[in-house]
């Protein structure tokens, strides 16, 4: 197989000279070239869909017929018109066409080359950005443009090897995919989402509770260290309102171990997935694992208060998880996680040839999640049907996709640093807004507000060299109030016992919240036993 393979890529490049073997065998060896060419650069697309890595929990699409046959098509399309590339390439006697051929298959390389890149290697798209800015990434993009155009059938025909040595690869996918059309074979993947709880009883005697958490917010950069360029006028705003906690911290180091932490109102050492619609929680208190679907949390203890819970979020699947709890539930997966999934055939083809071009395709869905986070905040904040809302927004996280100036998002990408504060504005906006929504619909005098993240900034570091793990704890109650300061340490997993004592009133203003908070400070700053691996 190594063998032919070599001559194959070698035949897929090379003139066709007079008196060659026969033409049928020479043109199924370039179709072999160009059917293991098109796998690799469709490796973004079907690497998340036939691999049942984390048992499919972080998808929110199952991988069924529409996306498989979107699939096989992109696949045999590619390939015929690779096949039709090379065939012309090989035939044409001019030297100028066959140079632009060779440069066109280099170009296309660059395809499998950025999603190794991203998903096998780890690189940041940011850090090889940065890389091609110095001198040295200057240097050897000279050089390498320089070998190029001097040896570029020498360079083609080596790559064209290493295409041909992968050709047994697309061979497994495509067999894979023919075995999961026709079922032989299975993915590892959730079912229907639970149905949701029924709507209780409006009471407006109940007051209402928007809990806001965006990820990644950080507290030292968002008040104590942002550039005097950053304008925040909402939360300086809300800040004057509220309880301020400026020693708060996250339960964990990541939205993988945070989020179920706040919601269930639990202190956890560790988290695993244990299916597609299940995550294992180690508790902090004894080490016990227990599953997160069976645990009580803030909407299920809220629902038995009589209010009526609602949740938005991203990354988690909170539907499957939540659903008996919650009567409103919608999620967003991480967009890496799930880059190409859809329901119908003529989304799941365009998304893959959409995710040719990864990193832009990406932040486009990251943008989707940013603005429909931000409509659904505003929908629910003044909707009187709910007393308990959770909002789980992806700003400040990255990817940065906003233009503050603009007020306007952009998939090119913002600059790590400069983006992070962009996003930042973002938020500010987004809080400026579900405010003026909860005003419009007169329920300000009934609504609490806390704002919080699940973890800080991680990368800050890139930034000034510092790293914090506090994160902003603002408890803001009805009546715009007078707000004040509180310096003790908190955990911010109080907030689901908090929610619970603002329901049954055990908490009226500032003064009352600050009288809850205090024994419940910590005697020095969490340590984060669990590390990071989300992306």
């Amino acid at each position: 197989m190594k063998d032919l393979a070599a001559v194959v890529a070698t035949d897929a490049v090379a003139p066709v000279p007079h008196g060659a073997r026969d033409a049928t065998r020479r043109g199924a060896k370039h179709l072999l070239f160009a059917f293991s060419l098109a796998n690799l650069v469709l490796a973004g697309s079907w690497f998340p869909l036939l691999s049942d890595a984390d048992h499919g929990y972080f998808n929110k699409t199952r991988v069924d017929g529409p996306s498989l046959a979107a699939l096989l098509l992109n696949l045999f399309g590619m390939t015929l018109l690779f096949w039709g590339a090379t065939s012309f390439v090989n035939r044409t006697p001019k030297a100028g066409l066959r140079f632009a051929g060779h440069l066109a298959f280099l170009l296309v390389l660059l395809i499998p080359i950025d999603f190794a890149r991203s998903n096998l290697l780890g690189i940041p798209d940011f850090r090889m950005v940065a890389w091609a800015r110095t001198p040295l990434g200057w240097l050897a993009a000279g050089l390498v443009a320089g070998l190029v155009c001097w040896q570029h059938l020498r360079v083609a025909r080596l790559l064209a090897v290493g295409v041909g040595l992968l050709s047994p690869l697309a061979l497994f996918t495509l067999a894979r995919v023919l075995l999961l059309l026709l079922g032989v074979t299975h993915l590892r993947q959730h079912a229907e989402d639970p149905a949701r709880a029924p709507l209780l009883p409006v009471r407006p005697d109940l007051p209402r509770v928007v809990w806001l958490v965006f990820d990644e917010l950080d507290q030292r950069l968002t008040f104590e260290r942002r550039p005097d360029s950053v304008s925040l006028p909402a939360l300086a705003e809300l800040s004057r309102q509220a309880l301020v906690a400026t020693n708060a911290y996250p339960p964990g180091d990541a939205t993988v171990i945070s989020m179920p932490a706040l919601i269930t109102g639990i202190p956890l050492a560790t988290v695993k997935v244990a299916g597609p619609s299940e995550l294992d929680l180690t508790r902090e208190a004894d080490d016990e694992t227990v599953p997160w679907s069976r645990q009580s949390s803030v909407f299920s203890r809220a629902r038995a208060l009589g209010a009526n819970t609602a949740l938005v979020g991203w990354y988690h699947p909170y539907s499957r998880l939540l659903a008996p709890a919650l009567s409103y539930c919608e999620w967003q997966p991480l967009p890496s996680f799930d880059p190409v999934g859809a329901d119908r055939f003529s989304v799941a083809l365009g998304r893959q040839w959409q995710n040719l071009l990864q990193p832009v395709h990406l932040r486009r869905l990251f943008i989707d999640i940013c603005q429909s986070g931000d409509r659904q905040a505003q929908a629910l904040a003044a909707d009187p049907t709910y007393q308990v809302m959770l909002l789980h927004l992806g700003p400040p996280h990255k990817p940065a996709v906003y233009l503050a100036a603009e007020d306007r998002f952009t998939p090119w990408g913002v600059p790590k640093v400069p983006g992070y504060f962009q996003s930042l504005m973002l938020v500010d906006r987004i809080i400026q807004r579900t405010r003026a929504a909860i005003r419009q619909a007169g329920l300000d005098s009934r609504t609490w507000l806390i704002v919080s993240s699940d973890h800080w900034w991680r990368e800050a570091e890139v930034h000034d060299g510092h790293l914090d793990h506090r994160v902003p704890f603002l408890v803001c109650p009805p009546g715009g109030h007078a707000g004040e300061n509180f310096a003790g340490i908190l955990n911010t997993v109080v907030t689901h016992d908090l929610i619970l004592a603002i329901l049954q009133r055990e908490v009226t203003d500032v003064a009352s919240v600050r009288q809850w908070l205090e024994p419940r400070q910590l005697p020095a700053p969490p340590a984060y036993r669990y590390r990071h691996s989300e992306q």
